[in-house]
């Protein structure tokens, strides 16, 4: 593979940071200043450095176009960092290919982190506000998840990683109303989706999961609780003292799923 191995200097100071990329340098550089225009850049040396010089006094400049495995070009870049005195570079890991490999931050500073980023990104404040994606960048983005391999140790990680969690009520309350006030899907779209699923059955794992996701009160057509079903399977059916056209104007419902309930098709994990 191929990569550059370039830095961002300071031409006040002269301090560095060293980078790498396999992107076209341009592009690189518009990742760098999106983010510290931002005030979010992964570097804190470099982003306050930025904050307090200004994007003017700083270069971005190719040192090494090299070709070899991503370990070599790691290994290279690494003795490249190295090699600046410590308080002329911006650089806070000492490892190539990764700025905070084998570091971990505290709990004050992911604290102090996510303060600091809170509505950065919101409305206007999105460096991608009012924009969209050109045709030709939406196709690359396609292809480029198209051809991304999740291994499945990753996905057991992902997995284990989301277990758990629950959205606060304030955030299931915005995803809801962010769905209500959602554009009406276009045609050409679900053909896409329809024509991407097919041939490809879903594993008997997957038909669990999504049936247990979705049953009793939890299924989108459910239109009663579990405590109403169980007081209509347990008591009001057997009792036999209302009718079920009766059941079902109390619970306003259909006769249908009065009569579902009783004969098991409906709420058929329900046991006493």
């Amino acid at each position: 593979m191929k990569s550059i191995i370039y830095q961002w200097q300071n031409i006040l100071n002269k301090k560095v940071y060293i980078g790498q990329t396999g992107q076209i340098l341009k592009e690189r550089k518009s990742e760098h200043l999106t983010m510290l225009k931002g005030n979010y850049h992964c570097n804190l040396h470099l982003q306050n450095a930025f904050n307090k010089y200004g994007k003017d006094n700083f270069i971005i400049e190719p040192l090494l176009e090299i070709e070899g495995t991503q370990a070599e070009i790691n290994d290279i870049e690494t003795q490249m960092i190295n090699a600046v005195p410590e308080n002329m570079r911006y650089n806070i890991a000492l490892i190539g290919g990764a700025s905070f490999r084998g570091r971990t931050h505290s709990p004050e500073s992911r604290t102090k982190m996510s303060k600091a980023r809170k509505g950065k990104l919101v409305g206007n404040k999105n460096p991608f506000y009012g924009k969209t994606h050109s045709i030709e960048a939406r196709e690359r983005l396609s292809e480029t998840g198209k051809n991304r391999i999740t291994t499945l140790e990753t996905r057991e990680r992902m997995s284990k990683a989301f277990k758990g969690r629950k959205h606060s009520l304030e955030h299931r309350m915005n995803l809801s109303k962010a769905w209500r006030n959602r554009e009406p899907m276009k045609d050409e779209t679900r053909k896409k989706m329809s024509e991407s699923r097919i041939g490809k059955p879903l594993k008997v794992e997957h038909c669990l999961s999504i049936a247990k996701a979705t049953k009793g009160e939890r299924n989108p057509n459910s239109t009663i609780t579990e405590i109403q079903a169980r007081e209509i399977k347990f008591k009001h059916l057997p009792e036999n003292i209302l009718t079920q056209k009766e059941i079902a104007k109390m619970y306003n419902v259909g006769r249908g799923s009065i009569q579902g309930i009783k004969s098991g098709k409906i709420w058929k994990h329900l046991i006493r």
